[in-house]
C-alpha cells in the first residue's frame, strides 16, 4: 500500500464524512477538490460532491508521469481503492442501489471535460476517462458487499497513516 496514497484518503475521510448533515446532504468541509479541478464552480448536491472528490484522487494518483512511475506496481490498486470508495460512497448517498455506478459514469464521466482532459507526460493512459475504461468491469460491477472491501481497505490506510503520521 502506498503511502501518499493513504495520505491522500485521509484527506478525503476528513473533508468529506461518510454521514449526511441535519439536512439530509453531504457535509463537505472544503470547497478545494472542487474549485482546483473543475472550471464550473457549483458544488451543490451529493452526485457533485462525489465527482469532484474522485476526480481529485484521479488527478493526485494518476495526474502526471511522476505519478505513474513512482509506484508503478501499485497503480492497479490505487485504481481499485478509488473505485471501491467511489462504490462505496455512491451506495451511501444513492437510493437506487443497483445501478448506480452506471448512472454515475454516464452522468460525470463520459462527458465531461475534465475527465478527457490529458494527463500529463505519461504514454500509460493518455487521458483519465481511458484509466477508467480499460477497467470497465468495476463500472458494471453490483458488488454486493463492498463495505466488506471498503472497510478493510480504510482500517489499512488508518493503520499505515497511523505509522506515518
Amino acid at each position: 500500500m502506498a503511502e501518499f496514497m493513504c495520505q491522500r484518503f485521509k484527506t478525503v475521510w476528513d473533508d468529506f464524512p461518510e454521514g449526511v448533515g441535519e439536512d439530509g446532504n453531504s457535509q463537505l468541509k472544503i470547497n478545494d477538490y472542487w474549485e482546483t479541478l473543475f472550471t464550473k464552480k457549483c458544488c451543490g448536491n451529493d452526485i457533485d460532491k462525489v465527482n469532484a472528490v474522485s476526480f481529485w484522487l484521479f488527478v493526485q494518483n494518476f495526474g502526471d508521469n511522476f505519478s505513474f512511475t513512482k509506484n508503478v506496481d501499485s497503480n492497479t490498486n490505487i485504481f481499485h481503492y478509488i473505485m471501491i470508495w467511489l462504490i462505496y460512497t455512491l451506495k451511501l448517498k444513492s437510493d437506487d442501489k443497483t445501478d448506480n455506478v452506471m448512472k454515475f459514469y454516464d452522468t460525470c464521466i463520459n462527458d465531461d471535460q475534465s475527465y478527457i482532459n490529458s494527463i500529463k507526460n505519461t504514454n500509460d493512459y493518455n487521458i483519465y476517462k481511458n484509466l477508467i475504461d480499460n477497467n470497465l468491469y468495476f463500472k458494471n460491477t453490483g458488488i454486493k458487499d463492498i463495505s466488506i472491501f471498503y472497510d478493510a481497505f480504510k482500517s489499512l490506510c488508518n493503520m499505515y497513516n497511523g505509522f506515518n503520521p
